[in-house]
């Protein structure tokens, strides 16, 4: 499955959903089954539960959000998704009105769930509010629980990332604790990854406004260490800034994904996230490759490598440095990502999409 967001920190606009029958050659659409799909998760039994970007503020509710979930069967032809409502419990978060989040896709499929949660005759903007959290990760604690990680502010103002368990295929939620609290000492993140290691700890890598940070939790998420910054073992290089994404090899290794700048893989060959090294420069490995296709300097990917992000970030023409990771098989990775005016050799024409690269880690 291949999930497109439709714009850049754009609210409410679409997503477009793809499936792949064979390894990520040939893509097919499918219909959406929730507007905007935040994460998803595939049971072991085939079914796969998908979960929106937006959590609406419930009237008379100050700790509940509700979101729109769907339940489906892929790899079934004919299959119908189902839609739910999905409830999440949480503690003191903040709500946003809809004034605020007003841009992006002008057919709104969010109505009907606005108008169901509030009552409303029409869509009275002045009413309806949304509050958090934004899903980043989920997974299977085990036959009968999910856990995902998400985040939000507090009603303090500060944004935190917080554990939410499951026992009902994701129907409802409750959050079970906090990564980063409120306290001064505590970084403020937001975008997270979540896996259980081979010693059965559950292991978090979070974003924050300067380098990526780790946490481990001894009991089940409810409670996390103090957040560290990732240490690399074999190069000065310090793992920032955005969308960490971890995921736990068949051969015991650790890989995570992480970019702006440029777009990284790491490697941890022992499992336990303590011994981060042989980074891959996919950023260097896309120069190089359009170098060697002959693509004009000025022309290649451009990114923001080793130059500061205000003054050279430009996600709209380049790239937005967010990596998907998928493990296939034991030692084998799809990594994708977007490319903005993008040139393959010098005879090309630009094109704005998604690169795929497979990537084998071997010792």
């Amino acid at each position: 499955m291949l999930y497109l967001h439709n714009g850049h920190d754009l609210a409410f606009t679409p997503t477009l959903r793809f499936r792949s029958i064979d390894d990520g050659r040939t893509w097919q659409r499918l219909d959406e089954t929730v507007p905007r799909c935040a994460w998803a998760h595939s049971f072991a039994d085939g079914e796969l539960f998908e979960i929106d970007n937006y959590g609406l503020a419930v009237p008379g509710s100050p700790d509940e959000t509700v979101f729109y979930g769907a339940w489906s069967r892929p790899s079934v032809p004919d299959d119908v998704p189902r839609r739910e409502m999905v409830r999440v419990h949480f503690h003191d978060l903040a709500a946003f009105p809809l004034k605020e989040w007003l841009n992006g896709n002008p057919t709104m499929p969010w109505w009907p769930q606005w108008r169901e949660v509030y009552k409303l005759d029409r869509i009275d903007f002045d009413r309806i509010s949304f509050r958090g959290p934004f899903f980043t990760s989920m997974i299977a604690l085990d036959s009968s629980r999910l856990m995902a990680l998400g985040y939000a502010q507090h009603n303090n103002g500060k944004w935190i990332t917080m554990p939410f368990e499951s026992a009902d295929r994701g129907r409802t939620w409750r959050q079970v604790g906090t990564i980063t609290d409120l306290a001064n000492n505590q970084p403020i993140t937001n975008e997270a990854s979540l896996v259980r290691l081979g010693d059965g700890r559950l292991f978090s890598v979070l974003r924050t406004e300067a380098p990526l940070v780790q946490s481990w939790s001894n009991d089940e998420g409810r409670t996390w260490s103090q957040p560290q910054p990732l240490q690399v073992i074999d190069e000065p290089h310090k793992p920032a800034h955005v969308w960490p994404v971890l995921r736990l090899m068949g051969n015991g290794c650790l890989v995570l994904a992480y970019g702006r700048p440029g777009k990284n893989l790491l490697i941890d060959p022992t499992g336990t996230s303590t011994a981060w090294q042989s980074r891959l420069d996919l950023h260097a490995w896309e120069l190089q490759t359009q170098e060697i296709m002959g693509v004009p300097e000025s022309q290649r990917l451009r990114g923001v490598v080793g130059k500061p992000l205000d003054e050279t970030l430009d996600r709209y023409h380049d790239s937005g440095d967010y990596l998907g990771l998928v493990a296939d098989g034991p030692d084998e990775l799809l990594v994708t990502y977007d490319v903005q005016d993008y040139l393959e050799h010098w005879n090309a024409r630009p094109f704005s999409g998604v690169r795929m690269l497979r990537v084998r880690i071997q010792s």
